[in-house]
């Protein structure tokens, strides 16, 4: 073989190397995400606490009034899935050590309301018509408690929320996710019934050494709440992070916070009402302390 030949066999051997090199410099991370679903007799743990605070002036003909709105909302859940020899494996246990509301308004200042499910337990089954609850032994609970366990129930779920979303096997550095409705008011486990989720945006980041997924995240929510007996309008654009465990694609925690705009409807402009706030979400999901 002559010198010739040799040297272009070089190059061109250097040359494939060095496109192969590009094309695994190009390639983003692939990371394999899996789907754990809840195991029957599972125990979990679900702490939300929601915090709004608002300041606006409320305008009546000539006169002017700045009102300042504080509240907070904290809810912990523990769960029970259904044991496998259970003969309804559709069914949960819940159990509310903590469920509580506390606000600030004008002239009455501070309140505590603890929720009408405050330190009891309760059995949902999920059934073609809905959740059904009903007392640990069988009996029939109240409506109005039946309202607020459905509540927590509908952002618990059998399946962890973040499914809805996640897509299963590989998923790269950079990929956005998007969710509405109500798959963003499940990931949320939103406590507030002045506020609903309009939307949620997950940005992956990273994955760290324990192998969490690491995703920024964006929140539009919007509603009503009525101050001084002005029925306001709210809307908020929150940021944060997500963080999900990539071995069950289950999420771990979830920090949000951002403005508040409050506005109003007046039948005139010297009666309509204006102001901004803040309003911050925190949400962790994992095995009983």
């Amino acid at each position: 073989m002559s010198s010739r030949t040799t040297l272009l066999l070089t190059c061109l051997a250097t040359a494939c190397l060095g496109i192969e090199a590009a094309a695994q410099v190009d390639d983003e991370p692939e990371l394999i995400v899996a789907h754990q679903d809840y195991q029957p007799g599972e125990q979990l743990r679900f702490s939300t606490r929601v915090e709004l605070q608002l300041t606006t002036t409320v305008l009546l003909g000539f006169f002017a009034q700045e009102l300042t709105y504080e509240l907070v909302e904290e809810e912990t859940v523990l769960v029970t899935m259904a044991a496998a020899d259970d003969e309804d494996s559709s069914s949960q246990r819940l159990s509310y050590p903590l469920a509580q509301r506390t606000s600030v308004v004008p002239v009455v200042g501070e309140k505590v309301k603890n929720r009408r499910v405050s330190g009891k337990s309760y059995v949902v089954h999920r059934g073609d018509d809905g959740l059904t609850v009903t007392n640990p032994d069988g009996t029939d609970t109240r409506e109005k408690e039946a309202r607020e366990v459905r509540r927590s129930c509908f952002a618990v779920g059998r399946s962890p929320p973040l499914f809805a979303m996640l897509p299963v096997g590989e998923l790269k550095e950079g990929a956005v996710l998007r969710g509405a409705g109500d798959q963003a008011k499940r990931l949320l486990g939103m406590g507030l019934d002045e506020l609903a989720a309009d939307a949620l945006q997950l940005t992956l980041r990273s994955a760290t050494e324990d192998d969490e997924l690491s995703f920024d995240a964006t929140a539009s929510l919007s509603g009503q709440a009525q101050l001084a007996g002005r029925q306001l309008t709210l809307s908020a654009e929150l940021a944060g992070e997500l963080v999900a465990d990539r071995a069950t694609g289950r999420m771990l925690r979830l920090e949000l916070s951002g403005p508040l705009d409050v506005g109003s409807d007046g039948a005139t402009e010297s009666d309509k009402s204006a102001g901004t706030g803040t309003l911050s979400i925190r949400r962790v999901v994992g095995p009983p302390p």
